[in-house]
């Protein structure tokens, strides 16, 4: 069972930072579902963890939190995935992984940059 956790916080008190956010969750939660289950995903569950939006956001925090959630409900693998990142390349695979995957290598975000030492956007990876 493959869990996609998704961290989450619209905005976030006299910051600007993450302001608009829940049209990229509507979005991602409209379209993830059937993508992942076009491409062979039979059973998958996606966890939103939401922060409050006092304080910095803590995207770690929410990734533990959505890895005990993943456990709770006995998933075997999970996607680690940015809210603004939805996948849609043809080439994406979601299959249970032999070691982390990093899927999130192109985007169309403007200005995206890869890097060959960090890891962000999605990772796959089993549990």
């Amino acid at each position: 069972k493959l869990c996609v956790v998704v961290p989450y916080r619209d905005g976030c008190g006299s910051s600007n930072q993450g302001v608009g956010r829940i049209k990229n969750l509507q979005d991602f939660v409209a379209h993830t579902p059937s993508f992942l289950r076009k491409r062979g995903v039979p059973d998958l569950r996606l966890i939103v963890v939401e922060q409050t939006k006092r304080g910095l956001f803590n995207k770690g925090v929410l990734f533990n939190s959505g890895v005990k959630q993943a456990e709770a409900i006995g998933c075997d693998y999970m996607v680690m995935n940015d809210v603004d990142q939805i996948p849609i390349g043809d080439s994406l695979k979601h299959e249970f992984p032999s070691q982390p995957t990093h899927l999130c290598t192109e985007t169309d975000q403007e200005k995206f940059k890869l890097y060959e030492t960090m890891v962000g956007g999605a990772l796959l990876l089993s549990l």
